[in-house]
């Protein structure tokens, strides 16, 4: 007889599904999801037999104020290869993948190939150029704060944690080449290339 309040989601973006956790031998807490919907949305990978993915294990801890935080394994971090600064309205080409960060004023925006990231008024949402996120138009999330963002992006998704990871936005992102365009505004970023997650486009 219980009823639903106060209800709040794992994960704000397109692709997050029957995410399941464990305990780590060192006692972390740590959770992985299928990134997929199902039939929701279309997936450029079919013709070649196969589609979605699982997501970046995800340590969760407790904030103190009672929130669920979700964030990269630290083990992600020794993948890290090169570091290079991306200034506030720079655009400048990267390969994937890659890991990126930054300190986050009120107001921000990024740009990464046809996806449009952008905190205006407290709302952070993630909005793909017309026709190129194969059905995924757009995401929101009121954040109450955003002192920063962290992305992980490879050659069919991409995953943004918000504010240590307080609020998460996941989906399938498929570029047409292995290097893309990144512009920031507001911010500057940290781009660090990731060695050992490397997959080829078919055709390129």
């Amino acid at each position: 007889e219980d009823e639903l309040t106060n209800f709040t989601e794992w994960d704000y973006g397109f692709d997050f599904y029957a995410p399941q956790t464990f305990d780590a031998p060192d006692g972390r807490k740590i959770l992985i999801a299928w990134m997929g919907m199902g039939d929701a949305y279309e997936n450029p990978t079919v013709e070649f037999g196969y589609q979605q993915c699982l997501t970046i294990p995800r340590v969760l801890t407790l904030s103190d104020d009672g929130y669920i935080l979700q964030q990269p394994v630290k083990e992600l971090e020794k993948l890290r290869d090169g570091r290079r600064i991306i200034a506030s309205g720079a655009e400048e080409m990267a390969m994937l993948p890659f890991d990126m960060y930054a300190r986050t004023p009120e107001n921000f925006s990024l740009k990464i190939d046809t996806l449009n990231l952008k905190r205006e008024n407290g709302i952070f949402s993630i909005e793909f150029d017309e026709g190129s996120g194969y059905g995924r138009e757009i995401r929101r999330v009121r954040t109450e704060e955003c002192r920063d963002i962290r992305i992980i992006v490879d050659t069919s998704s991409i995953e943004i944690y918000l504010d240590r990871g307080r609020y998460v936005m996941s989906t399938r992102f498929y570029p047409s080449d292995q290097k893309v365009k990144i512009k920031c505004e507001g911010t500057d970023a940290e781009l660090y290339n990731l060695k050992g997650m490397e997959m080829k486009i078919s055709g390129k």
